[in-house]
């Protein structure tokens, strides 16, 4: 005869259930890319740096010493903490 599970053994059963959805969707979220622009004191700087944290530059914008890039959230918060960045954010369509 099969036993059923103590009710305080189902209820830890659906908080850790709960907990590591959250973990997992919470992962796949800071590794999703996303268009970004990258400012910084001058053009070399700003692909230098977007390489440094792993990025990908996708643009060039020489004029505003900028570069677009793909990112993770995890590598524009490594990019925000740098010197030389002037601005990070994402790129939306205007």
């Amino acid at each position: 005869m099969i036993r059923p599970m103590p009710r305080n053994v189902c209820v830890l059963v659906v908080i850790a259930s709960l907990i590591a959805a959250t973990a997992i969707e919470y992962r796949s979220e800071s590794q999703t890319a996303k268009s970004y622009i990258v400012q910084a004191n001058g053009l070399d700087e700003a692909m230098a740096l977007v390489g440094d944290v792993g990025g990908e530059v996708t643009h060039e914008l020489g004029i505003i010493r900028a570069v677009g890039a793909t990112l993770t959230s995890a590598q524009v918060d490594g990019l925000r903490n740098r010197s030389g960045v002037r601005r990070v954010f994402e790129d939306a369509t205007v």
